[in-house]
């Protein structure tokens, strides 16, 4: 722990002393917020009331002309009055607490040549929209750049599964990954393939291949992925899983933007099969509020995501439209309605799911805005449990710098 404070003390001396610092080989940057959620829903046991906060600095060191190093620390990242460490006193904090935690998420090393790149260490991946793979690990990434074409190979470690010892149980559980970038007719687009494998004791695999493209055409927006992913649940179990999603959007004038989303996934009815919709996800693609300022704050669908909004292994059929209008340089409003229903309604007993949206935001200062949002979420369910409502007020302060 006296490491730990000795390595924040010196992150945030440097940040005083930063326009010394800055031209030479330091640069930091980061963001303070304050979120606070206020949630009704007709089921009592899901209202919930409550603020947290989060300090976040990223540390980029450069070494050489080739070679730099990311430190990124989240501090006192904290639900106000239940994990603040006051412990219900209004005192200075306790020295055991989680108000003084302090979470390093970017620990990683960069070195860059002329044909390739190495990333190395504690670092952040993503595949598509995110939605198959999101993920902090520690991983080894390797781009090849071979002009209109850049191969990235990836090996990052998921477990030691209890032991260095790779034999039977203890083998560990891996990941693999081959990223392919290029452009066609103006869009960036990527081939991938991904395979977490766990030779330990629980002895799964499983696996995502996916193609997804983003540019404009003419004045319309366009971002489309389609994955296929598999593997091998548990004895007996297969995983399946197909996802398509389709995104449009274009701004009509200097202020006015809309869009429409698609998005489609096969759902899974068979005692032997499993939907499966990524091998990690931080729930970024929420749905909701996407697309508005604060997006991935406010949940509507599972914890499988959209593309298994019901949890139940029954897919998605949906769509959303949504839009923004700028009355300002510091004030703008947007929405957003969603409707999503299975794809397979044999799986649950979930008929739909729709969420309205609203949002302004406001720029209080030169990089300090405020957010307020609101959202109801209406379930529908085709026998037994009642319909219904979840209503939440949001709110975010954010400083960035």
């Amino acid at each position: 722990m006296k490491k730990l404070a000795l390595i924040i003390a010196a992150m945030m001396t440097v940040a005083f002393v930063a326009p010394a610092f800055a031209a030479d080989n330091l640069s930091l940057s980061g963001s303070f917020q304050v979120r606070g959620w206020d949630v009704n829903a007709e089921d009592a046991a899901d209202d919930a009331s409550y603020f947290d906060q989060r300090m976040r600095v990223q540390a980029k060191i450069t070494a050489s002309d080739n070679a730099y190093v990311v430190i990124r620390a989240d501090m006192g990242d904290a639900q106000w009055g239940s994990a603040t460490g006051f412990n219900g006193v209004i005192q200075r904090p306790g020295r055991t607490t989680n108000s003084e935690q302090i979470d390093f998420d970017r620990l990683y090393g960069h070195f860059e040549q002329d044909n390739w790149a190495l990333t190395i260490g504690q670092q952040y991946l993503g595949l598509g929209i995110l939605e198959v793979l999101d993920a902090n690990m520690v991983a080894a990434k390797v781009r090849l750049k071979f002009g209109a074409i850049e191969p990235s190979l990836i090996y990052g470690k998921i477990s030691e599964n209890g032991s260095t010892n790779d034999d039977g149980a203890f083998d560990d559980s891996d990941l693999y990954a081959i990223n392919v970038s290029f452009d066609v007719a103006g869009f960036d687009s990527n081939v991938f393939y991904a395979m977490a494998d766990d030779d330990g004791a629980a002895d799964t695999t499983a696996w995502a291949l996916g193609f997804h493209t983003a540019g404009k055409l003419g004045m319309v927006g366009l971002v489309a992925e389609l994955s296929f992913l598999g593997g091998d649940a548990a004895a007996n179990v297969d995983y399946e899983g197909t996802q398509f999603y389709l995104k449009a959007d274009s701004d009509l004038n200097d202020a006015l933007n809309v869009g429409a989303e698609f998005l489609w996934a096969a759902g899974e009815n068979e005692a032997d099969e499993q939907q499966l919709t990524n091998l990690a996800d931080f729930g970024d693609f929420t749905i909701a509020d996407t697309n508005a300022p604060c997006a991935t704050d406010v949940v509507v669908v599972g914890t499988n995501g959209p593309f298994d909004f019901t949890d139940d292994n029954a897919g998605v059929v949906g769509a959303s439209l949504f839009g923004s209008y700028k009355v300002s340089a510091d004030l703008s409003f947007g929405g957003k309605f969603a409707y999503l229903t299975p794809e397979e309604d044999a799986a649950t007993d979930v008929d739909s799911l729709m969420s309205t949206t609203v949002w302004a935001g406001y720029n209080l200062g030169s990089n300090t805005s405020l957010v307020l949002l609101y959202n109801i979420a209406n379930a529908e369910f085709d026998t037994g449990a009642a319909d219904e409502d979840v209503k939440t007020l949001y709110a975010r302060f954010l400083i960035s710098f």
